[in-house]
């Protein structure tokens, strides 16, 4: 062309575009699976369901990854949240997650779970909150509160 612009045609760009479009569909359908570090795929021998009423308690064994389900409804925009600093003695080793009762119904109520182990001996004193993550200023719904005591080998 005079220009110095030339036409590749649009079989050029079509030819180009589906295994782009395979690749991103591919890495989209990949990336709603999770390992057991991830989170849905994370069961501990251990689960404790919280109540959010009164103080829990629950035993954990050193070095032993444990859950903490909380009951709740993801469908209103409610979610749980650590309340404050995860203690010192204590880590997150799943990303918490949504469990439904029934997967099958939308909006079906079910459980959040926290993936934890605890890496030193010890009592840990550990809150949760219900809130809807935009409302900063709001006061939460509901509270959790749970004493985990980790023993050693």
């Amino acid at each position: 062309a005079e220009d110095g612009i030339r036409d590749i045609g649009v079989t050029g760009v079509q030819t180009c575009a589906l295994p782009i479009c395979l690749v991103v569909v591919a890495v989209g359908m990949l990336s709603g699976c999770e390992t057991t570090s991830g989170g849905r795929g994370f069961q501990p021998d251990v689960v404790e369901t919280l109540r959010t009423e009164g103080t829990n308690e629950v035993t954990v064994k050193q070095g032993e990854p444990f859950g903490l389900d909380l009951p709740g409804n993801t469908g209103t925009g409610y979610t749980w949240m650590i309340h404050g600093a995860l203690p010192s003695g204590l880590r997150e080793v799943a990303k918490p997650f949504f469990r439904a009762d029934d997967p099958d119904r939308m909006g079906a109520s079910g459980v959040m779970r926290f993936g934890l182990l605890g890496e030193e001996p010890g009592d840990y004193d550990l809150a949760f909150e219900m809130r809807r993550v935009w409302e900063t200023d709001e006061a939460p719904v509901r509270r959790a509160v749970v004493k985990v005591t980790v023993i050693g080998d």
